[in-house]
């Protein structure tokens, strides 16, 4: 007797969630748009990340590329996109995209600065104390954030929409470094 109750039970469950669902669609499709603008928001993160690597290094003198550095990002965000089901030359693109992004970021501020003559900082962070564990933090939720994305990003439509959501996220940032930043998904 017990086991007909619980079928009933399924079956009038799932009744009702077939029923609902022609309601709740639009509203899937307006969440499905949520996930490219968080993704956008987070690459935009990581550039503005990318001012104050550039303020740090002016202040140092260090070369805006560290080879080292970049290669052990690289190799975290890969094994961290592995753990949550990321497929490996996705998550390496993308984190070598932003890497990329960042540096271009990084030379048209130095380049900048050199031609104004900009003095250093007084109020620069410090790349190891305070950017890097911004960035260690900002990382799986940009992987997060990917995964959630994933299944739009499959379609030309996803892409375009990212492309949309990215370019207006990052609409303050130079075109190069916007391309370079959404290249993934052309």
């Amino acid at each position: 007797m017990p086991g007909i109750f619980k079928r009933a039970f399924l079956m009038l469950v799932m009744l009702i969630l077939s029923l609902a669902t022609p309601l709740s669609a639009p509203i899937a499709q307006t969440a499905g748009q949520e996930p490219l603008h968080r993704l956008a928001d987070l690459l935009d993160q990581r550039l503005e990340l990318g001012v104050e690597v550039a303020r740090a290094k002016w202040n140092s003198g260090q070369p805006i590329q560290d080879t080292v550095r970049e290669q052990a990002v690289i190799e975290a965000t890969v094994a961290r996109a592995l753990e949550i089901g990321i497929e490996a030359g996705l998550a390496r693109q993308l984190i070598t995209d932003q890497i990329t992004a960042s540096r271009l970021l990084q030379q048209a501020l130095h380049d900048e600065w050199r031609r104004t003559g900009q003095p250093p900082f007084t109020d620069a962070a410090d790349l190891r104390r305070d950017l890097r564990p911004k960035f260690d933090a900002l990382g799986p939720e940009l992987l997060r954030a990917l995964k959630d994305a994933e299944a739009r990003l499959q379609t030309a439509t996803g892409r375009a929409a990212m492309r949309s959501a990215g370019a207006e996220a990052m609409a303050h940032r130079p075109e190069a470094v916007r391309e370079r930043a959404l290249a993934l998904f052309q």
